[in-house]
C-alpha cells in the first residue's frame, strides 16, 4: 500500500509539473515519470519520442493498479490514427492522454506489469565493507559489499601474493569492477593495474568511472584512464610517459592494444617493478574470441608471462566473468598459471533473478519486421536492440528514424571510437531512450535502468544470448527480455558457429613452414616470423599472419609447443641520425618485433602428421563439440521454452567443477504457463567456494615458536577507555598487520572504531575485519587477531581449526569448560601479553 500511495503523489506531481511545463522543478523516483519530463524538455525530442515516454508512464501508473482511466496532460496534436498505433487515445477536447487496448500486441501489458511497476527481483544480503578499504576509497557509495561472493573476491584479489593467478567468478551487477578498484587502490605508489577489455566501448566507460573513483580517493588525476586506436598521437604519448613514470595507478585497454601499442611501455615497466596487476576482464572470451577472430585474447597469455619474467616485483594476474564455463576455465588454467602452481578460484554465481524471457516467432520476413518494430513501441525503455548481423543493425535503425524516434543510436564493431565515446555518454546520460547494436555494444556495461532487451535474430550460442539480456536490471529490479526470431535465423545462428579452426593438413603445413624457416636458438627453440606464408600462397597478408598466429595458438592448446615474447630491446639514438630518420629506424624495429615470437616445442615429434592427428586433431573436435553445445542447448530451449524452465538449462551450462551457480528463475515462458511465480525472489549471493587457496597451517617466522591457536591474557586494569587502549597497543598490531603475520582483527565495533583512530594517516594497508560475537561460527580463513573486551563476560567460542587465531582476552575471564578456573590456566600454551610483545619483539630482530 505505501508503493501505491508513493506512485498517486508522484503522479500528481509529474500532472502538474507537465502543466505548468516547468520541468527542472520536479522530483520523482519512478524512472518512467522522470524519462517522460526528459523526453518532453528535450528540445530534439520527436512526436513519436513523446509518444513513447507517455505510454512508458501512463503503464507505469497502471502496472501499480491505482487507475486503469489515468490520463495525463498532452503537450503535442498528432492524428487520431497516430495515437492508435501507439496504444494511445486522447479525450474529445485533445487535451489529455490515456491508454487504449492494442489489437497486434507482441507482448501484453499484464505480462510487462512487473517492469512496469518496477519490482524489486534480486535480493542480495549486504556485507559492511572492510572498514580499510571503505577508508581508502572514501566514498560512501562504497559502504556494503554486495554479497559473500564480492567480500570474498575482493578478500581474496588483496590478501593472495605477487605472482598469484585468480579466477574470478561473479554474477553480473555484482560488482566485478571494485576488485579492480581495490587492487589499484592499494598497489604501491608507482604501480600499475593493467584492465584487458574486451571493447573500446568498455574502456572508455569504465576508464570514466574510475577517474571518478580515483578523484574521490585524491589519487593518480591522470587525464585519461583508457586507451584505443582513435585517440590523438599526444594521448598515447602522455599515457607512456605516466607509466614508465609511475604516475599511472590504473589503465583499461583492448588486449590488441596490449600486444601492440602498449607493449613497449609494458616491458619498460615491469622491468623497473610498475605493474603490479594485470586484469582481464570478461575472460571467457579468452576461449571465445581467442580461438577464431581475436587471437590476441590468448596472445595476453604469453605477454603476462614474460612480463612476469622480468619483473624484479612479480606481477597478479586477475581473470574475472560472470559466465565461466568449465570449458572456459580449463582454457585459462592452461593458458595463465605458472608451472606449478594452479590458480586462486572465488566461485560465487547465482543466476539472474530480474530478467524475465519471452520469444516470439515470425512467419516470415515481413512479419519480422513488423513483428520487431511493434515490439519497439511496447517494450519499457531504456532499451537495447540486438542484432547478429551488422547489415540487419542498419535496417532497423534505418526503420525505427523513419518510424520517427530520434532519441536513439546505432552501434555495432563498425562503429569509431571518437562516437562510440560520444553514444555512451548519450546513454549514461538518458539522452537516449534506444540503442540499436550488435555484441560489440554492452559488455560489461554499468548502467544499471536498462529496462527491455530485443534480440531480433538468435545469436550463435547461449553464453552470447545471456550475456547479453544481462545488460538489463542491473539495478535489481524486474527487465524483459524479448527475442523475436525466423527459422532462417537458426541457420544463421549455426554458421557462426563454424569457427575458423584450421585443418590439420593447413596446420601441420603451415606449422613446417614456419618451423623450418625459424632462426634457431638455444635449447632447439626458434624464432619464428608469423609474415611466413606456405607454398599455396605467393605473399604474405594480415590474413596470412593471422592464420599462422591462429596456428601456433592452437598447437599451444594441443600442448605441442610454448610460445614466449622476449623483451624489445630498441635502437638507441645515434647522433649522426636526425629526428625522422631515427623515428624510421625505431618504428621498422618494432615491425618485425611484432612479428616474431620465440616457440618451445614442448614434444619431439610435433612435425609428424601421426602427433598431428593424434592431439591436434583431438583439440580441434573438443573446441567445435563445445561451440556447437551452446548453441544446441540455446535452440533446444526456444523450440521446446513452454516444455522446460530456462533455468535449468543455464544451471546445467553454467555448472563449474560439479558446483551449480544458485538457481532463481524470474519467469520464463514454461514457470509464466506453470504460473510459477514464486521462485525468482530469494536471497541470493551467500554461496561462495573457493579453490585452491594456500592454507596457513603455522605462523610465519615471527611467531614460529606460537601455537595455532595461541591464547594471551592481559591485564584489564589496563582498560580504562578503549580508545586509550587501542593508541597504545596499535604499534604492535599494526606491525603484525604489516608483516602478514595477521590479515584479519576481529573485536567489537568500539574497539575497532578506536583502532582505526589511532592508525597512521595515509597508512596504505588492506586488513580484514570481522565482527566478534560470543559463538564465533565461521574463521575468517585467514590468520587473525581476535581482541575480547574487557567489559565481556565470557570467552568467545573459536568453533574453527583450519587457519591460526591470536586470541587476546582479559585474565579474569572464566573458563569456557571450567567455570570455577580462569580460562588461561585452562589453556597450558597461554602466556602474558607482555611475553607475547617481547616475542614480537625479538621476532623483528
Amino acid at each position: 500500500m505505501g508503493r501505491k500511495i508513493s506512485q498517486m503523489i508522484q503522479w500528481h506531481e509529474l500532472t502538474e509539473t507537465i502543466l505548468s511545463e516547468n520541468y527542472d522543478s520536479c522530483h520523482l523516483s519512478n524512472q518512467y515519470f522522470v524519462r517522460l519530463l526528459t523526453v518532453l524538455k528535450d528540445k530534439q525530442s520527436t512526436p513519436v519520442d513523446k509518444l513513447l515516454a507517455y505510454r512508458d508512464a501512463l503503464c507505469s501508473y497502471k502496472a501499480f493498479r491505482i487507475d486503469d482511466l489515468a490520463k495525463l496532460p498532452l503537450t503535442i496534436k498528432l492524428s487520431a490514427a497516430l495515437y492508435e498505433a501507439f496504444g494511445l487515445q486522447t479525450d474529445s477536447l485533445g487535451k489529455y492522454i490515456s491508454l487504449m487496448p492494442l489489437d497486434n500486441n507482441v507482448i501484453s501489458m499484464e505480462e510487462l506489469s512487473p517492469i512496469h511497476r518496477m519490482e524489486k527481483r534480486r535480493h542480495v544480503k549486504p556485507m559492511k565493507i572492510d572498514p580499510s578499504l571503505f577508508a581508502k576509497l572514501n566514498n560512501d557509495a562504497y559502504t556494503h559489499y554486495q554479497g559473500a561472493a564480492q567480500k570474498m573476491a575482493v578478500r581474496v584479489a588483496l590478501m593472495s601474493q605477487v605472482n598469484d593467478t585468480l579466477i574470478i567468478n561473479l554474477p553480473t551487477g555484482v560488482g566485478k569492477t571494485l576488485v579492480a578498484h581495490a587492487l589499484a587502490a592499494f598497489s604501491k605508489e608507482k604501480e600499475l593495474t593493467l584492465v584487458v577489455v574486451p571493447t573500446t566501448g568498455l574502456a572508455i566507460e569504465q576508464g570514466n568511472r574510475a577517474n571518478k573513483i580515483f578523484k574521490d580517493m585524491g589519487m593518480d588525476q591522470a587525464s585519461h584512464y583508457f586507451w584505443h586506436g582513435e585517440q590523438d598521437h599526444q594521448i598515447h604519448n602522455d599515457i607512456k610517459q605516466r607509466i614508465r613514470e609511475g604516475k599511472q595507478k590504473v589503465l583499461f585497454s583492448s588486449p590488441e592494444s596490449v600486444c601492440r601499442s602498449l607493449l613497449p611501455t609494458l616491458f619498460d615497466a615491469a622491468e623497473n617493478g610498475r605493474i603490479a596487476n594485470i586484469i582481464i576482464d570478461e575472460a571467457h572470451l579468452v576461449e571465445q574470441w581467442g580461438v577464431t577472430f581475436r587471437p590476441d585474447f590468448q596472445v595476453l597469455s604469453a605477454i603476462v608471462h614474460a612480463l612476469r619474467a622480468i619483473s624484479p616485483s612479480g606481477i597478479k594476474s586477475v581473470l574475472m566473468s560472470a559466465t565461466f564455463t568449465d570449458h572456459s576455465i580449463e582454457v585459462l588454467r592452461g593458458l595463465f598459471s605458472e608451472k606449478d602452481c594452479k590458480p586462486i578460484e572465488v566461485h560465487g554465481s547465482f543466476l539472474r533473478p530480474e530478467i524475465q524471457y519471452k520469444l516470439k516467432r515470425s512467419k516470415d520476413s515481413s512479419a519480422h519486421i513488423e513483428d520487431v518494430l511493434q515490439a519497439v513501441i511496447e517494450l519499457p525503455k531504456p532499451l537495447i536492440i540486438y542484432t547478429v548481423e551488422v547489415i540487419e543493425a542498419n535496417e532497423i535503425a534505418h526503420s525505427l528514424k523513419e518510424l520517427g524516434i530520434s532519441r536513439l543510436s546505432l552501434f555495432t564493431g563498425k562503429t569509431g571510437s571518437n562516437t562510440r565515446e560520444k553514444i555512451l555518454k548519450q546513454w549514461n546520460d538518458n539522452e537516449l531512450d534506444i540503442v540499436v547494436a550488435t555484441s560489440a555494444f554492452g559488455v560489461g556495461m554499468d548502467k544499471g535502468n536498462v529496462r527491455s532487451i530485443l534480440h531480433t535474430a538468435v545469436p550463435e550460442n547461449l553464453d552470447r544470448f545471456y550475456q547479453e539480456v544481462g545488460r538489463s536490471g542491473r539495478d535489481g529490479l524486474a527487465s524483459q527480455s524479448l527475442l523475436i526470431y525466423q527459422d532462417k535465423s537458426f541457420n544463421t545462428a549455426r554458421n557462426l558457429n563454424n569457427a575458423r579452426i584450421i585443418s590439420v593438413e593447413l596446420g601441420i603445413e603451415r606449422w613446417k613452414t614456419l618451423w623450418n624457416s625459424g632462426e634457431v636458438l638455444d635449447n632447439g627453440d626458434k624464432l619464428i616470423d608469423v609474415r611466413q606464408f606456405h607454398r599455396h600462397l605467393h605473399r604474405s597478408s594480415d590474413s596470412n599472419e593471422e592464420w599462422n598466429w591462429r596456428t601456433l595458438l592452437l598447437m599451444r592448446r594441443a600442448g605441442l609447443i610454448d610460445i614466449e615474447f622476449s623483451k624489445p630491446e630498441p635502437p638507441e639514438w645515434d647522433a649522426s641520425m636526425s629526428q625522422e630518420e631515427f623515428h624510421v629506424v625505431r618504428s621498422d624495429y618494432y615491425d618485425e618485433y611484432y612479428r616474431q615470437i620465440r616457440v618451445m616445442p614442448l614434444v619431439d615429434d610435433h612435425l609428424d602428421l601421426s602427433c598431428w592427428e593424434a592431439k591436434v586433431s583431438a583439440q580441434r573436435k573438443k573446441e567445435k563439440l563445445d561451440r556447437y553445445k551452446g548453441f544446441d542447448t540455446l535452440k533446444n530451449w526456444i523450440l521446446n521454452s513452454d516444455t522446460k524452465c530456462f533455468a535449468s538449462k543455464l544451471t546445467a551450462y553454467y555448472t563449474i567443477n560439479k558446483r551449480e551457480p544458485e538457481q532463481v528463475c524470474a519467469g520464463c515462458p514454461y514457470c509464466q504457463k506453470k504460473q510459477n511465480y514464486n521462485n525468482h525472489s530469494p536471497t541470493l549471493g551467500e554461496l561462495v567456494f573457493v579453490k585452491n587457496l594456500p592454507s596457513y597451517d603455522a605462523w610465519n617466522a615471527n611467531l614460529s615458536s606460537m601455537k595455532l591457536h595461541q591464547g594471551i591474557y592481559y591485564d584489564p586494569e589496563l582498560n580504562k577507555r578503549p580508545r586509550s587502549l587501542m593508541r597504545g597497543w596499535e604499534p604492535w598490531i599494526t606491525s603484525l598487520l604489516e608483516n602478514k603475520t595477521v590479515l584479519a582483527l576481529r573485536t567489537d565495533e568500539e574497539h575497532l572504531a578506536a583502532f582505526q583512530k589511532s592508525l597512521p594517516k595515509g597508512l596504505n594497508l588492506f586488513w580484514i575485519f570481522e565482527s566478534l560475537t560470543n559463538e564465533i561460527e565461521q574463521s575468517s580463513i585467514w590468520p587473525e587477531l581476535i581482541i575480547v573486551p574487557a567489559k565481556n563476560q565470557d570467552i568467545p567460542n573459536l568453533g574453527f581449526e583450519e587457519s591460526p587465531a591470536l586470541l587476546l582476552a582479559p585474565k579474569n575471564l572464566k573458563s569456557p569448560c571450567n567455570p570455577n578456573r580462569l580460562w588461561w590456566l585452562d589453556d597450558h600454551h597461554a602466556i602474558p601479553l607482555d611475553h607475547f610483545l617481547l616475542s614480537i619483539s625479538h621476532g623483528h630482530h
